[in-house]
């Protein structure tokens, strides 16, 4: 039996970025070579029978559940919701799926991922059980259209924490030997005290989506490296951390590959004693605390940066847009998703109950074509990141470390650059 949603279809590139005012050089990377691909079983291209059946079950519940009005329900409420759709196969009065508020925040959720492998992240992380699953999901959709994830996105880096975004506390640089992306954190460089918590939770998020965007492929994963050297007490930030492990494992469900932490201080291990027991234990087993010389078992040094104990060259340097682009969603565009959308949900019926070849290949193309819609629909919108302007992403929208573009001796602020004009004598 074919794969039903095993499509493979190039997204548009994203554009070039223009050139900063600042002078840059560019820095050699060598290719990376990674051991073996991120998928595992139930993955999008894995997935057995009985599970290609568990996730049009699960499709066809979230299409019931966006007929119905939007009653913000949640926890076990929303479980006896789903599990009426699963016996009745009810779905729905005459209300349009469109019409619902969460119907777009799913769509937009996924522009950067397969539709199907969103949803099996879901089913992953709840063992296949389809009523968690929906429950989980639409729990996520809640939290994003209530949080407000896509007019933060819209707004950019203008929204976040300069002295966050200066700090270079979190970025993403290369790839690991399993092929997984690597983000990259200093805890010494976290204050809990020199930002709000909103501040530092507003980070977090358009941190974690912008890492989301940057992936190879739909099923990368993330590892995560934590130096914790030079860390003091304003660097434990308790309320952060408790935020972070609802949204992490409740929203993005089966992203993080490993978190590897080094150089914790003894006051770390209290700390973890109380987080810890805020994470699913599938989750913490993903944790490893290392030695920084063990680091090279995970990351080969050529990608790995100087300030972590590698031979790249790559170090952060943050600079703003110099010329940030607002643009207006098109409306005509979305209400042609929308039916295209209707068509998918379709299909999606007729594919439970039908696995006829010729409906497979055509849900595959609506699929593909609302993918590639939902990206073009969202690409102007929202403003380049820093790594556009370090012109690491490529036309079609993927990465290549390569092209980075660092500074030639010492990076100056574009805040920096005024004032040494200013202050120069005419």
């Amino acid at each position: 039996m074919d794969i039903p949603c095993e499509v493979s279809v190039p997204l548009p590139g994203t554009g070039s970025p223009e050139e900063p005012v600042v002078e840059m050089e560019s820095v050699d990377t060598p290719p990376i070579k990674t051991r073996r691909s991120s998928s595992g079983p139930g993955c999008l291209h894995t997935i057995n029978d009985k599970q290609k059946s568990t996730l049009f079950l699960l499709w066809n519940m979230l299409d019931a559940y966006f007929r119905h009005p939007y009653i913000k329900v949640s926890g076990e409420k929303l479980a006896e919701l789903g599990q009426s759709f699963l016996e009745t196969g009810n779905v729905g009065g005459k209300a349009a799926a469109s019409e619902h508020p969460l119907y777009l925040e799913l769509y937009r959720f996924a522009a950067s991922d397969d539709l199907d492998t969103t949803l099996l992240r879901f089913l992953r992380a709840r063992k296949w059980n389809v009523i968690t699953a929906f429950t989980a999901i639409v729990e996520c959709l809640i939290w994003r259209h209530e949080f407000g994830v896509d007019a933060l996105m819209r707004a950019g880096e203008s929204r976040i924490d300069q002295g966050s975004l200066e700090s270079g506390k979190g970025f993403v640089w290369g790839e690991d030997r399993d092929g997984r992306l690597v983000v990259y954190m200093r805890g010494r460089l976290h204050d809990k005290n020199a930002q709000t918590l909103e501040e530092s939770i507003d980070y977090a998020v358009h941190f974690l989506e912008m890492a989301r965007s940057l992936r190879r492929h739909d099923e990368q994963l993330l590892t995560v490296v934590i130096d914790m050297q030079g860390a003091g007490l304003a660097s434990f930030d308790l309320p952060l951390a408790q935020a972070m492990g609802r949204f992490v494992q409740g929203c993005y469900p089966e992203v993080m590959g490993v978190c590897l932490v080094m150089n914790a201080p003894w006051i770390f291990w209290g700390f973890w004693s109380i987080v810890k027991n805020l994470l699913d234990p599938v989750i913490v087993a993903k944790f490893a605390f290392i030695k920084p010389a063990e680091l090279v078992d995970y990351i080969d040094p050529a990608q790995t940066p100087v300030d972590f104990g590698g031979r790249s060259s790559f170090r952060y340097h943050y600079f703003p847009d110099p010329k940030p682009v607002r643009a207006q969603i098109d409306e005509m565009a979305l209400t042609a998703l929308y039916r295209k959308g209707k068509t998918f949900a379709e299909l999606n019926r007729q594919i439970h109950t039908n696995w006829d070849p010729s409906i497979v290949r055509s849900r595959n193309l609506v699929k593909a074509e609302l993918r590639i819609g939902y990206y073009l629909l969202m690409k102007p919108v929202y403003p380049q990141t820093i790594y556009h302007r370090w012109g690491i992403c490529r036309e079609d929208g993927s990465m290549d470390w390569s092209l980075y573009k660092g500074p030639a001796k010492r990076h100056l602020h574009l805040g920096e650059l005024e004032q040494l004009r200013s202050s120069a004598p005419p």
